[in-house]
């Protein structure tokens, strides 16, 4: 099957999607789109939003949680059974709560003040919450994996979203969480993660977070 994936030209919400491939070691047509293009390529857009992922039989997937889930299973990085799946997807669901709390930091409608108030809860109160319960998780299972007894998606979107948000607030998020440190070793050293990374077109993190006041709905 042939694979599409189309997104702006950054990290945002497709990195975690081309890591898969990566790990997977499956072609796939990187279509990055240009900012000043996505108003005319809008209008044909499932729900008028990027990430998609265009097959060969035309079918066009939209939403990147839908997107991830849909290729690790085809990959066999969705869990052995049926009780992995979900608890690969009961992670993934975590870390969308854990961004969306970022970034709901910045609405427009806020004052200063209250968006600052706002990020300090985050720091402080917010990620140590949520990565406290993915350490611990971690701890159970000897820190080898998220889920199960081997690599899925649950790690590499845990491991891509450590990395994104830690640039991003320029504070090592894991510092204090020593099972997350390791799994964010073991997974960025798998060879083609690693080679991934190593080649990926460059991408600032603040650029993006710029962007994202302009696409936010992306």
């Amino acid at each position: 099957m042939a694979y599409q994936l189309t997104y702006f030209d950054m990290r945002g919400r497709a990195e975690s999607i081309r890591i898969l491939f990566a790990l997977a070691d499956v072609f796939y047509v990187d279509n990055r789109v240009r900012h000043t293009d996505f108003a005319k390529l809008k209008p044909s857009l499932p729900f008028g939003q990027l990430p998609t992922l265009t097959l060969d039989n035309g079918v066009v997937l939209s939403q990147s949680s839908t997107i991830g889930r849909f290729l690790a299973k085809k990959f066999g990085f969705h869990g052995k059974d049926e009780i992995e799946s979900a608890q690969i997807d009961e992670i993934c669901d975590c870390i969308v709560d854990h961004e969306l709390a970022y970034w709901s930091c910045f609405d427009s409608k806020l004052e200063a003040a209250t968006q600052k108030t706002r990020l300090e809860n985050y720091m402080s109160v917010i990620t140590p919450k949520y990565f406290s319960k993915f350490d611990q998780n971690l701890e159970r299972k000897n820190g080898q994996y998220m889920v199960g007894e081997s690599v899925t998606f649950a790690d590499v979107r845990l491991v891509n979203h450590i990395e994104f948000f830690s640039e991003m607030t320029e504070t090592n998020l894991i510092a204090d969480f020593p099972y997350l440190q390791e799994l964010a070793r073991n997974i960025t050293n798998i060879p083609r993660i690693k080679k991934w990374m190593s080649q990926r077109p460059v991408s600032s993190v603040r650029k993006e977070e710029e962007e994202y006041d302009s696409f936010h709905h992306v």
